[in-house]
């Protein structure tokens, strides 16, 4: 499929959501006791400022009257169609991307600690039910929730993956705002190295190329970063004006590094973000790099720091 033909089909999904969230969007039933782990206490973590001249601090800013918010309710959960996923390669965008949306701020979120990050385990498989948040992890989701109430968050977005989903959901729930789920987020698929140590995944990828699919999969990491490319595309034309996203450490560094005109590669030993960290994304310098970035997004992720020009 070709850039244009891609955009086109992107933009399409999305005039279909700015009308109303509920059309194309397919509804999950709410939170089950095995899926949620249950319910935590107050926790402690913090949230941090990564760069003064990159992020803004996340607190309570004074925002112009909002939109009225569509018709889902608050912590409902709902899923944007897969559709305006790609893995074919991408040929060079001759089109602009068209950013639309009312989007003023892009709040991003690592989940909060899983059973499997404390094993040192891999869980990239979205139908997993194996990595819950633990009870530190709960306590983590239910911090970030008070961290982020005196903001006016519009939406919640957040990847597939049960950590993610848990996280969200206790953040939705407690604001309350509505929480939609996208595999544009979802972490690169792990493939053989499923359920199984982090390193073993670390040591392939420090050995591969951009282009060799994950063993197990048809994905490689330059396809996890179109998906990431993708997914904030759509974000950006959305109409809502705050937008708070929960996904996880490669996802959050293409976005933030795309923000900051940098390129670094993954770094599972060190990630950019802590367990329920949440930082605010320039979304102005975001969108102004995303034509350069339309031709190959994999750039932000690649090895050797560099700056990507808007």
């Amino acid at each position: 499929m070709g850039a244009q033909t891609r955009s086109r089909k992107v933009a399409e999904a999305f005039e279909c959501r700015a009308v109303d969230f509920c059309p194309l969007l397919s509804s999950h039933p709410g939170p089950s006791a095995d899926r949620t782990g249950g319910v935590g206490v107050q926790g402690t973590a913090e949230s941090r400022q990564l760069s003064a001249a990159d992020v803004r601090a996340v607190g309570g800013r004074q925002s112009s009257p909002r939109p009225q918010r569509s018709g889902m309710s608050p912590g409902r959960w709902q899923s944007l169609p897969p559709e305006p996923t790609s893995l074919t390669p991408c040929s060079p965008c001759a089109a602009r991307v068209t950013l639309c949306g009312q989007v003023e701020r892009l709040i991003v979120a690592r989940h909060a600690e899983s059973a499997y990050n404390v094993q040192g385990l891999i869980s990239a498989d979205p139908s997993s039910h194996r990595s819950p948040l633990t009870s530190r992890g709960i306590q983590q989701a239910r911090s970030l929730a008070d961290r982020l109430a005196g903001d006016e968050i519009d939406l919640c977005v957040a990847s597939r993956t049960l950590r993610a989903v848990q996280t969200a959901e206790i953040v939705a729930s407690a604001l309350p705002i509505p929480l939609m789920t996208t595999p544009l987020l979802d972490d690169p698929p792990a493939g053989v190295f499923e359920d199984g140590p982090v390193e073993a995944f670390v040591r392939w990828m420090s050995g591969c190329d951009a282009d060799t699919p994950v063993p197990g999969t048809s994905m490689s990491l330059r396809d996890s970063a179109r998906r990431y490319f993708e997914a904030t595309t759509l974000l950006l034309r959305r109409p809502e004006r705050t937008i708070l996203v929960v996904a996880h450490a490669p996802a959050l560094r293409w976005t933030l590094q795309a923000a900051q005109g940098r390129s670094a590669p993954l770094d599972y030993h060190h990630p950019l973000f802590t367990h329920a960290d949440a930082v605010d994304v320039d979304v102005v310098a975001l969108g102004n790099r995303m034509d350069a970035l339309a031709s190959d997004p994999f750039v932000v992720l690649s090895r050797g720091e560099r700056r990507v020009e808007s």
